[in-house]
């Protein structure tokens, strides 16, 4: 899409409920956002010393359940493991900037106004919930579906929260499926005891270059 130049113009095309891409407009949905300052040298600065979980993906590149972590601090993860010419099989995964590990580095990139930006959600403007992702390339995640998990218990429509991804550096490849391939793609469900309910059955890698089996009217 071309670069969206108010915020009212972000706002409407985010409402079509469709996945979209904007260039160039990070300052309307976080207007203290500096981007300049996001930078992994400014990371280690100001929260290098800090100890933070680390994923800990299989065959040194997939995040799939049942996960499991390590911890590190975040100058070892950026300099030992980041920046190593040869896989770690590390992610740094869904860390929160409101968090007290990356509270410093996220204060510093929002120029020391509020850490998180606000959304509009039910009419009522609501502060989003942010959260820091960095690993190597060929990094992959799961298959899942993003969700609240304040309404864990509610139908998997009111679980669902949208999402605004603001890619830093590097690239990253997206596969989507249409909400009907839903109950196809097998999400593990209320009933997984590895806190991985969002998470489908079936293998990213078997579904890269084909759709899930099934009928999808949409």
């Amino acid at each position: 899409l071309p670069e969206a130049t108010t915020f009212d113009q972000f706002g409407e095309i985010v409402r079509l409920g469709k996945p979209c891409i904007f260039r160039a407009s990070a300052n309307l949905w976080a207007p203290t956002l500096q981007m300049d300052k996001i930078s992994f040298n400014h990371l280690d600065r100001l929260c290098g010393e800090n100890s933070i979980s680390i994923a800990q993906l299989k065959d040194s590149f997939y995040s799939e359940p049942p996960f499991s972590v390590t911890t590190m601090t975040i100058r070892d993860f950026l300099t030992t493991h980041l920046q190593s010419d040869s896989p770690t099989g590390l992610y740094l995964q869904q860390q929160p900037l409101s968090g007290a590990n990356l509270s410093a580095f996220a204060n510093f990139i929002f120029n020391g106004n509020s850490t998180q930006p606000q959304v509009l959600s039910d009419n009522n403007m609501r502060t989003a919930q942010c959260t820091f992702f960095a690993g190597k390339k060929g990094t992959q995640t799961s298959l899942h579906f993003d969700r609240n998990h304040a309404l864990f218990k509610r139908t998997r429509e009111e679980q669902s929260v949208d999402n605004v991804f603001l890619q830093v550096s590097g690239r990253k490849l997206w596969r989507l499926f249409k909400p009907c391939y839903h109950d196809a793609l097998e999400p593990r469900g209320a009933a997984c005891q590895t806190g991985a309910s969002h998470v489908s059955r079936v293998g990213i890698r078997n579904l890269f270059d084909s759709e899930p089996s099934g009928n999808c009217p949409g």
